[in-house]
């Protein structure tokens, strides 16, 4: 069914939002940042200038042509791209007209690079769950983990920040990803401790690079060190929890092979997967998921890179 749609992909189990269906609002890849670690891979236009870089009627479009045929579980329509999402400066209208049509909770994912706008926060405050990341606390940090254009000051970020938790009164949270050797000093951990106090989010996530990144110097934290950063970061504020690789598995679905193949690629041309990873997305046993991804890679379509020991496949680049 995915192969049908332009913008819409899923729903795909989340570590945070249960079953989420997402909607790219963003192509790929224009961003704010150009971050070390992005599974999506190197920014290749990179801009804090917003505009409707997807039409909001072509949204709605394919969400009503999704509906019209699926009625299985889903927990959020997630608002995504495979850029910075608050680009699109129709975000605000687009989170409306999602919830009063489809009626499900409405999640967005957003960088936080332009928070400090009004117009990105008053767009951000129609969602139930808002989901911002915060990589570092400080400027030179900052700039080695994010990459951001050059405009853009951690400070008026943080600022933003902790005006959008007095604006908005749903649920916020905070993503900090941690880089081996960039991010995790105990330094920045400490600061990044305090500054949660100041922005006050419901509950701060901290994860690690967990897929193929954009460069070859973001290296993953063990889970020792991720548990120490965890101490680090919540002796400052409470309500601190690291985020694991381990998901719900939904109810089987039912598509034929060509669906199936249609949608793994769908989904690996957002983000490199595992075969468990494609097991949990798509309700297959392992064998089945196995068999589709090698005969993928035999095809030229996938192929395989690893990570921290652990075997991805992503989308084969075409020579």
């Amino acid at each position: 069914m995915r192969g049908r749609f332009s913008y819409i992909f899923g729903p795909i189990p989340s570590r945070r939002l249960g079953m989420s269906l997402g909607v790219d609002i963003i192509p790929h890849k224009i961003c704010i940042y150009d971050c070390v670690f992005c599974e999506v891979g190197r920014t290749k236009r990179q801009t804090a200038m917003r505009r409707e870089y997807v039409r909001k009627d072509d949204v709605i479009k394919e969400l009503e042509a999704f509906f019209s045929c699926y009625d299985g579980k889903i927990d959020h329509i997630t608002i995504t791209g495979e850029g910075e999402t608050t680009l699109n400066s129709r975000l605000g209208e687009i989170i409306s007209e999602v919830k009063d049509r489809f009626r499900y909770p409405v999640a967005v994912l957003t960088h936080s690079g332009n928070i400090y706008d009004e117009g990105v926060r008053n767009g951000l405050l129609l969602a139930d769950v808002v989901c911002p990341s915060l990589d570092a606390v400080t400027q030179e940090t900052f700039e080695k983990v994010n990459r951001p254009i050059n405009s853009v000051r951690i400070e008026k970020i943080i600022e933003g920040l902790v005006r959008f938790r007095e604006e908005f009164k749903n649920k916020i949270l905070l993503e900090v990803l941690l880089v081996k050797g960039i991010n995790d000093s105990e330094e920045e951990l400490r600061k990044i401790g305090e500054t949660c106090c100041l922005i006050k989010p419901d509950i701060v996530q901290i994860s690690t690079v967990d897929r193929p990144g954009a460069y070859p110097d973001a290296l993953p934290l063990s889970s020792e060190e991720l548990r120490k950063a965890k101490m680090i970061i919540s002796s400052y504020y409470a309500n601190v929890e690291v985020l694991s690789r381990h998901y719900v598995n939904p109810e089987p679905l039912k598509k034929d092979i060509i669906g199936l193949r249609e949608d793994i690629v769908e989904i690996l041309r957002r983000r490199p997967l595992t075969v468990l990873d494609v097991v949990i997305a798509e309700g297959i046993d392992f064998f089945k998921a196995k068999q589709i991804l090698s005969d993928l890679e035999r095809e030229g379509v996938v192929e395989e890179v690893q990570i921290n020991g652990t075997k991805f496949f992503k989308l084969a680049i075409r020579r």
